[in-house]
């Protein structure tokens, strides 16, 4: 009896303590949440092995804009041999009150994520099978006065033993129509 009483407990605080993993936001916090990104960047994006090997580097300009409750965003991606990527991405606020943002690739990749705020960070995560990312950004100003936009994270790519895993860091400035 104690020890399914204990099971119980455990089972409870899990529970709880996911939910609390899992905030709400009005439409109006979200956009609070979101709205530092609105504006234009660039900067390198990297990709590393788990061991610390840089497997490749990103160039990379993006440009944030809301339209009406949605903030929309559009990338462009250069890796070191000159391929490039585009995207298309909505970040919003769902019917649950969940942070979201989808992700839709000129080379058919989609992906979505949801988000939380905390210290100051916007951290977004999607698991779906065979892909698992987490991501943590938070845009600043430095020493200068320059706005800055710093991201890392993980990805795991398929499942056991043959799964990929890849540390990411990206790091952009904010950039004006002049060229600033």
């Amino acid at each position: 009896m104690k020890q399914r009483t204990l099971w119980a407990v455990l089972i409870t605080v899990f529970c709880g303590a996911y939910s609390l993993g899992n905030p709400t936001f009005t439409a109006d916090e979200g956009r609070e949440v979101l709205d530092p990104w609105t504006g234009s960047w660039a900067g390198q994006f990297k990709v590393y092995a788990q061991d610390g090997r840089l497997l490749t580097t990103l160039d990379v300009k993006q440009r944030y804009r809301w339209d009406g409750d949605i903030q929309r965003a559009e990338f462009h991606e250069t890796d070191q041999d000159g391929n490039v990527v585009t995207a298309d991405a909505k970040n919003y606020v769902d019917d649950q009150g969940r942070l979201v943002c989808e992700v839709f690739k000129s080379t058919g990749e989609e992906s979505k994520h949801f988000g939380n705020f905390t210290d100051g960070y916007l951290f977004w995560y999607g698991q779906t099978p065979g892909r698992i990312e987490t991501f943590r950004e938070r845009v600043a100003v430095d020493a200068a006065g320059q706005r800055t936009y710093e991201i890392t994270g993980f990805g795991v790519y398929g499942e056991g033993k043959g799964a990929s895993h890849f540390l990411f860091s990206g790091s952009y400035r904010e950039v004006h129509s002049d060229g600033e």
